[in-house]
């Protein structure tokens, strides 16, 4: 039992640092990687799964609406 919450932990982890990576690495291309913009896109890969879900409900509220 504990091994299989230290994997959901740990997968858990991984994706929020991928979230973490990829934000990151769009705000130094985009030249906006200030400390309040990293700091942000930190929490957003903490709370990853809210974020998923915002973002495609948003993502298709907007598809439905330009239809």
């Amino acid at each position: 039992m504990l091994l299989l919450i230290g994997l959901g932990i740990f997968a858990y982890l991984a994706v929020a640092l991928a979230f973490f990576a990829l934000s990151a690495m769009e705000l130094a291309e985009t030249a906006r990687a200030a400390p309040g913009s990293l700091s942000l896109a930190l929490v957003t890969a903490v709370f990853w799964p809210i974020t998923l879900s915002v973002m495609s409900a948003l993502v298709l509220v907007t598809k439905t609406r330009h239809s």
